[in-house]
């Protein structure tokens, strides 16, 4: 299985991941004004989070998966459009 179909398998069955991701992004960009962050910032913010607030402790953010999510966030978010820098992936 290539990387882009276990990210899309991932996604099928963790949409919260993404949800949490879009929400950290708006509130960010509200409360600092800013534009741009990086994914890899909300990444392990959020797996701090399940690490520490939830009973996950099983939960496995793989980081192999930041770059998709940056782009789906991206490319679903008119808002969120110029959000994250992102490279041409190397690996599918």
């Amino acid at each position: 299985m290539t990387n882009k179909e276990k990210f899309e398998l991932f996604h099928a069955t963790n949409p919260h991941v993404y949800t949490n991701l879009v929400t950290m992004a708006r509130r960010y960009r509200a409360q600092e004004k800013r534009t741009k962050i990086g994914i890899a910032t909300l990444w392990e913010s959020l797996r701090w989070n399940y690490l520490v607030g939830t009973e996950h402790r099983d939960f496995k953010l793989n980081n192999d998966f930041k770059a998709h999510y940056a782009r789906l966030i991206m490319s679903r978010n008119a808002d969120l459009r110029e959000m994250f820098n992102v490279r041409e992936l190397s690996a599918a």
